[in-house]
């Protein structure tokens, strides 16, 4: 049973056996034969581990909507942030796994900032040199809904690109993108870009 509903499931999802062993928490090999009910070893051990991985994967696929409970650990950190926002000054909110930070702090964006859609949400993944290539700035005080104060940070990144081109300090190749105005036409926001923030090279 467990064996065609795997099957299904790869099929469905599309994934590799060796995704699918890793989910499994076996190597590829064990899944390979498993699939082709040529497994020697515990196979009960295997059909246990399909029915646990298929059942946390449909339980992650559902879309429970619940509202948000105001817990008094996320009381904590919405007084941290607001203390942090009138201050503009940086908090660090650290704590065990599963306290809910994470999504108490997209509560208290979404509550506090009206015109950068999700601040927490950014994805500034290494770049084929193994190396980081993007910024997140902001201004101090910060005020997340004044576009002209990162417009102004905009224009200062712009000018220093230019002045080290000048000086030979970077490569006359080197493109600087910002996140309010990806075309680079000059014209923040126009297409409804809310990444005021992001600067990338």
């Amino acid at each position: 049973m467990s064996i065609e509903t795997l099957k299904q499931y790869i099929d469905s999802m599309d994934i590799s056996q060796s995704k699918v062993a890793a989910l499994i928490g076996v190597s590829p090999a064990v899944v390979s034969q498993y699939l082709k009910g040529e497994y020697k070893g515990d196979v009960a051990g295997i059909d246990k581990k399909v029915a646990e991985m298929l059942e946390r994967q449909n339980d992650k696929a559902r879309d429970v909507k619940t509202d948000f409970v105001e817990t008094p650990t996320a009381k904590d950190i919405f007084d941290v942030c607001s203390m942090a926002h009138v201050m503009a000054d940086i908090n660090l909110i650290i704590g065990e796994a599963g306290l809910g930070k994470t999504v108490t702090l997209k509560q208290y964006a979404k509550k506090k900032v009206t015109w950068l859609n999700n601040p927490l949400a950014s994805n500034h993944r290494p770049q084929a040199d193994g190396l980081g290539h993007a910024v997140d700035l902001v201004p101090s005080p910060i005020d997340w809904n004044d576009p002209k104060k990162f417009d102004a940070i905009a224009h200062a990144m712009f000018t220093a690109e230019q002045q080290l081109k000048a000086e030979g300090a970077i490569s006359a190749d080197t493109h600087l993108r910002w996140g309010a105005d990806w075309d680079s036409d000059g014209h923040p926001r126009e297409r409804g870009e809310t990444d005021s923030p992001h600067f990338e090279i």
